[in-house]
């Protein structure tokens, strides 16, 4: 299957830099051209991992995976940040639609809580992948202080956020003992360097409240001096752990992939009445449900 409008065959080739964040992130509002992409000390056995799925040779991505440098004895966040990468115009800045994800003001971050920071330069595009609706629902475990800071309840909250990005030159992530050189994949509709980061559990078969609280303890209210409270964990579905092989990607459902095309196969081509793909072994078990982030704000 291909989904391909006439407009987009006859338009030059896209050149974009995509961030995609799957799992347990939080993004702190750091001013007014960044974030901080938050990635939490966590109990259970989530992993903070980076790379391209498209150089995974493994039966299993974590294999082919980098992990983030952290030194468990140190109280303060191991920092990471994107070179080569321009924010957004002030004037372009997508910012996040509260209807598509958990979004907090009046917080601080406690840093002691926190494992990774990434700074990441503030997006032209912010989109979702893998929704699970929460419309009519008290994510917030009736907390009064928290709905206070939450801007509107969701409709839907996601497990992926893919951050986009058109002014770069050679992209890379940097960080202690770390540079790695964001690979570049060319499609027959442009030019993409693709980053996933990887915040998840890796031999779990769901998220769990510790995964929501982990994510809360990175915050503080100010107003009240105490955490907030948010449940990030989604009910419906499975957490998939990391992708497995080529269909997978990040761990989307193939009619997904078709909206994410530049981390679909190099012929942009889906079929998405195939159980079985090439290179996988049984059907995609990339559903919704497991962890989803939020975006915060002082």
């Amino acid at each position: 299957m291909r989904i391909l409008s006439k407009q987009a065959a006859d338009s030059p080739r896209i050149r974009r830099v995509n961030l995609i964040f799957h799992g347990l992130v939080a993004f702190f509002d750091a001013g007014p051209d960044h974030y901080n992409a938050l990635i939490p000390e966590t109990s259970c056995t989530h992993d903070a991992r980076y790379g391209d799925p498209l150089d995974s040779k493994g039966p299993k991505l974590a294999d082919d995976l980098r992990q983030f440098h952290h030194d468990p004895q140190c109280p303060a966040p191991s920092l990471y940040q994107i070179e080569g990468v321009l924010p957004a115009n002030s004037t372009r800045i997508c910012a996040p639609n509260p209807a598509d994800a958990i979004v907090l003001t009046g917080l601080v971050a406690d840093e002691s809580k926190i494992r990774i920071k990434i700074r990441v330069p503030k997006p032209e595009i912010i989109r979702h992948y893998r929704g699970t609706e929460t419309h009519g629902l008290d994510i917030t475990g009736g907390d009064a202080a928290t709905q206070g800071c939450l801007a509107q309840i969701p409709v839907v909250v996601h497990e992926v956020t893919v951050f986009s990005y058109f002014a770069f030159y050679e992209p890379s992530l940097v960080g202690p003992d770390d540079y790695f050189r964001i690979p570049k994949r060319s499609l027959s509709r442009g030019d993409f360097w693709n980053l996933c980061i990887y915040a998840q559990p890796l031999d779990t078969d769901n998220c769990s409240s510790d995964d929501s609280q982990a994510l809360n303890q990175m915050f503080v209210i100010k107003s009240v001096g105490r955490n907030p409270s948010t449940d990030v964990s989604l009910d419906i579905g499975s957490d998939d752990g990391p992708p497995l092989r080529i269909s997978d990607r990040v761990g989307l459902q193939c009619v997904e992939l078709l909206a994410l095309s530049e981390l679909n196969a190099p012929n942009n081509d889906c079929d998405c009445t195939k159980s079985n793909e090439v290179g996988v072994e049984g059907p995609s078990r990339a559903v919704p449900g497991g962890c989803s982030g939020l975006f915060a704000g002082g």
